[in-house]
């Protein structure tokens, strides 16, 4: 069985991330008690977070009601049900706020509780149609009825767990095997198989592909601090497309494919006949979503990669010259970096195979001769050097922006110092070493400088907080760096 989750944000849902007048079940409170006693390293006798406190916006009142909200998602992420529990506050376990009022004793205001319909209308704006309410083991049709009479009616399952998608939402692009951590690998005929997962890809102006996606992308807004809604049929700033992940439950042919989403990628594509030094399309990375019980499993790394071999595929007036990202968070970042580099290493090879493409989606026929960047040992000071044209011919090679070929060279530059070290002897150590390292750590300062200048300006302290400062981000970068060369090995 898939295990639960819990969203990451509710502030798009609940204004300050709490229900007013509500507090969650016990056992919700004790285990956030656990989390967030693990975080605790200040010292601070705090382990509750502040929106479980109260739960109001008047001080002087107290939530003595508890609530518990489930919405079971069908796998096909078209219709959920939702399920409600409250529990109220037994008197003796109250607490109990000074007055100072005419009646100098003490007493509680309680805090007047959002109401149940209130609830369910704010969280259905993040979730798939709603096939059922339950709350407290009570039907709720007319409220489930009024909900749909302010939306889009459809046929409701009786079961939603057993409602998948029969054929992916667009046209398949690649299938792959890939395993589940909470699952392990399935036993079917005496043998055993990873679960199987099909990428489509999806123009927003097809017919259908908006109508399924306004039912799933909702569910960005528990995971994405920003999610915005997004009509794939408004082409004014571009032309939608989405790379859909599903996973097949039924892997023979046996009765078709049975199939659950899993997550997806919104891509807008934007022509620019006047970008430097090629003009053409650019492909942007807007929203990426993998719901949890697949996370770390190495699907944003595929989706990514097979967003490139789309990218290379493209002939023409629709000649796709860079794929960027909106906004990318900081560990998306990081595995973006991993992929490209990755990238880099595989056509520096002249290698035309998994794992970082796909026989039918292949990297541009004609390689980029990358001689230049072995034009220097790392023992010479031009090795550090990095010219506007090396940054080009990268870029333009592997699709990517100017940043992206710096970092790419970085990491490759820095493998070839790791390299370089382990064939030194202990007699060639010592002012070598120190002058290689220096150097390195001066031509990435250097570049975060020069990328990061906005931030560095606003930092307090002067030259000594600047400098504090690049210390700082040399470090993240250098382990960035180092893990992504540990697991190219």
């Amino acid at each position: 069985e898939e295990p639960a989750y819990r969203p990451v944000f509710t502030h798009q849902i609940f204004d300050g991330e709490f229900i007013p007048g509500w507090r969650p079940l016990q056992s919700a409170e004790a285990e956030s008690k656990d989390i967030y006693a693990k975080w605790k390293s200040d010292g601070n006798s705090r382990v509750l977070h502040s929106s479980y406190e109260n739960i109001t916006n008047n001080s002087a009142a107290v939530a003595i009601n508890r609530i518990e909200i489930r919405a079971d998602i069908a796998p096909s992420c078209e219709e959920c049900m939702v399920m409600i529990k409250t529990e109220r506050e037994p008197a003796t376990k109250r607490r109990k706020v000074v007055s100072f009022g005419a009646d100098d004793g003490n007493s509680i205001e309680e805090a007047a509780p959002m109401p149940i319909e209130e609830i369910i209308r704010r969280i259905s704006k993040a979730l798939p149609p709603l096939s059922a309410i339950k709350v407290n083991g009570q039907d709720q049709s007319d409220l489930l009825r009024d909900l749909l009479s302010h939306g889009s009616s459809f046929e409701a399952s009786k079961d939603v767990s057993r409602v998948y998608l029969q054929s992916p939402v667009g046209k398949d692009i690649y299938t792959y095997l890939r395993g589940i951590k909470w699952q392990g690998t399935i036993s079917r005929h005496g043998s055993l198989e990873l679960p199987k997962f099909v990428l489509s890809m999806a123009d927003g102006s097809d017919e259908g592909v908006a109508d399924f996606h306004n039912k799933v992308q909702g569910l960005a807004r528990w995971f994405i601090e920003s999610a915005d809604g997004i009509d794939l049929t408004d082409t004014s700033n571009g032309r939608w497309k989405v790379v859909y992940l599903f996973r097949n439950h039924n892997s023979t042919q046996e009765n078709g494919p049975l199939l659950e989403f899993v997550g997806y990628a919104t891509l807008l594509a934007v022509t620019s006949p006047f970008r430097k030094p090629k003009p053409g399309t650019i492909l942007r990375i807007c929203q990426v979503v993998i719901r949890p019980p697949y996370h770390r499993a190495g699907h944003g790394s595929t989706i990514l990669q097979q967003i490139h071999n789309y990218a290379n595929s493209t002939q023409g007036c629709e000649q796709i010259v860079e794929v960027n990202v909106e906004d990318p968070a900081p560990s998306y970042q990081i595995m973006r970096n991993g992929v490209d580099y990755g990238r880099f290493v595989a056509l520096r090879a002249g290698a035309k195979s998994q794992p970082y493409q796909s026989q039918s989606l292949q990297e541009t026929a004609a390689l980029q001769n990358f001689s230049y960047v072995e034009k220097y040992d790392v023992t010479e000071k031009e090795y550090y050097t990095v010219s506007d044209e090396d940054l080009w011919a990268v870029a333009e090679q592997l699709k990517i922006t100017k940043r992206q070929s710096h970092i790419v060279l970085e990491i490759s530059k820095l493998a070839e110092i790791e390299r370089w070290k382990k064939q030194q002897t202990s007699t060639t150590e010592g002012t070598s070493f120190r002058e290689v390292e220096t150097n390195y750590r001066l031509m990435i300062k250097k570049s975060l400088r020069q990328y990061r200048l906005e931030e560095l300006g606003a930092c307090e302290g002067g030259k000594d907080g600047q400098k504090a400062l690049l210390g700082q981000w040399f470090e993240e970068t250098i382990a960035q760096y180092r893990k992504i060369l540990k697991s190219e090995q």
